[in-house]
């Protein structure tokens, strides 16, 4: 879980309000499967390694038996080799309840929230940095950070900078209704795709 980029214990979620229930961190452990014993074995070296670079990671071999045991809509056919279970490992249920508490974070020590379409950025007489809305309106503050994504370019070139940023097309399937079918984030190496469980669907990033 150190390795995952948001903490909802720490880093991010230690911004979030003091009232959040925090439903969207699910503690259910990470299952990296493995389909054949050889692959298994072929893994052990980056085990070792995990291990090492991750003091206190706790990163367990299964049997097919035992990951089946946790996860009995798995096929025996990708986990013929066991996996290797992060029982610390957890994933975000619910993106947006994760963006709803650190809202109520920002806004607990003080901060106001803006709703609108930001079209170019500036200075103001004053020198202080500025966000120019679609609407008209003017957002002003002592710093700017421009986290629009792929919209971020025009952003950033209304300041007559080069910015060097395009687009790439990303996909994901969700199966409504399956959400029920995993209790945890499930990864098949071999094939390329971890499955996630989420409040309303089973999601394939």
């Amino acid at each position: 879980w150190r390795q995952a980029g948001v903490d909802p214990d720490a880093g991010m979620g230690a911004f979030c309000g003091a009232d959040s229930e925090r439903p969207f961190a699910s503690r259910g452990g990470y299952l990296l499967l493995q389909r054949t014993p050889d692959a298994m074995r072929d893994s052990e070296a980056g085990a070792a390694l995990r291990r090492a670079g991750v003091p206190g990671l706790k990163m367990t071999a299964l049997s097919r038996d035992e990951v089946l045991k946790l996860e009995p809509n798995v096929s025996s056919d990708v986990c013929e080799g066991g996996a290797w279970y992060f029982e610390d490992g957890w994933f975000l249920s619910e993106p947006a309840a994760l963006l709803r508490a650190l809202l109520a974070g920002f806004e607990e020590n003080g901060g106001e929230f803006a709703n609108g379409d930001a079209v170019a950025l500036g200075r103001g007489a004053d020198g202080r940095p500025e966000v120019r809305l679609a609407s008209g309106d003017v957002v002003t503050g002592d710093v700017v950070v421009v986290a629009a994504g792929a919209h971020s370019k025009p952003l950033v070139e209304s300041l007559g900078e080069w910015c060097p940023l395009d687009t790439e097309r990303g996909y994901h399937v969700a199966f409504p209704g399956a959400e029920a079918e995993l209790s945890r984030a499930v990864c098949d190496p071999a094939a390329g795709f971890i499955m996630s469980p989420t409040v309303r669907n089973c999601l394939l990033p």
